[in-house]
């Protein structure tokens, strides 16, 4: 359930924060239609690219061992905790499977946990 109240609290997060925030890729793909003459060959992928703002911090060693949202799949050694600032880049939710390019690395998404204001994204990323 998305929180509504009178003030805007992802654009005051963003333009409090934003200017302290780097920025972070993310990479959706998404499944094409397959090519007509080579219906064994797979399907064509669309890969689109999404700037948003955010952080990447280490997971804690109380953290470790425990699900980070919806999943069973647990926090390991090396995965790292992703904050996205939902208003750099409106109308794009992120989703188990994408990939984040940060500060040069890049991490497959595992899990997400939204802030009910959708002001921020946490997600728990792991090195691909």
């Amino acid at each position: 359930m998305t929180l509504k109240l009178p003030v805007d609290i992802g654009r005051a997060v963003l333009s409090g924060l934003g200017g302290y925030m780097i920025p972070i890729t993310l990479l959706q793909t998404v499944a094409g239609e397959r090519t007509p003459d080579a219906l064994t060959a797979g399907r064509n992928t669309t890969t689109t690219t999404t700037l948003f703002k955010g952080m990447v911090e280490e997971y804690s060693s109380t953290t470790a061992r425990t699900p980070v949202g919806d999943t069973v799949d647990m926090v390991k050694r090396g995965d790292r905790k992703i904050l996205l600032l939902a208003s750099s880049a409106p109308g794009v939710t992120p989703k188990p499977g994408d990939r984040i390019v940060a500060e040069g690395v890049t991490y497959v998404v595992i899990d997400i946990k939204r802030d009910p204001a959708d002001a921020t994204w946490q997600l728990q990323a792991r090195g691909a």
